[in-house]
């Protein structure tokens, strides 16, 4: 494996709906390697039947629109098309979700479902096969749980 220098910007942002993506590039430049994002993706009307300790949540943390993928789509339509360099994006979600978020990222290069350590599909992870042309990629593993 080679060794490379890193650099890493971390650009904490605070989203509190799928259309605030859209004014995400006026503070940001399009020019990066890696997104990860735990977005809200529960549906709209499942948020009244989670448990108490996860209502204390502000709504906007938990609420991904109507059926949960709102902020997939944004992240699909607004961020995957207009990164320069992208090499993976990596994102969580509910056990019912990642095969249509996969649909959805699967313009943009191959993706895998990945599980948490209790065995459940809970993560999606993109890897770019547009933006990295020429590039060889040092050895990158996901942990899949126990």
């Amino acid at each position: 494996m080679s060794k490379r220098e890193v650099y890493v910007k971390i650009v904490p942002m605070k989203i509190n709906m799928p259309k605030d993506v859209e004014n995400i590039f006026s503070n940001v430049s399009k020019k990066y390697d890696l997104i990860v994002s735990n977005p809200p993706y529960i549906p709209s009307e499942e948020i009244s039947t989670l448990q108490e300790e996860v209502k204390k949540e502000p709504r906007w943390a938990l609420d991904g629109g109507d059926d949960g993928l709102d902020f997939y789509r944004a992240i699909a339509s607004l961020w995957l098309p207009g990164a320069e360099q992208l090499q993976f994006c990596a994102v969580e979600c509910s056990e019912e979700q990642p095969p249509l978020i996969a649909s959805l990222f699967s313009r943009f290069g191959n993706t895998q479902e990945v599980r948490d350590i209790f065995g459940q599909n809970r993560f999606v992870i993109l890897e770019c096969i547009n933006n990295n042309e020429g590039d060889e990629m040092d050895e990158i593993s996901w942990c899949q749980g126990y």
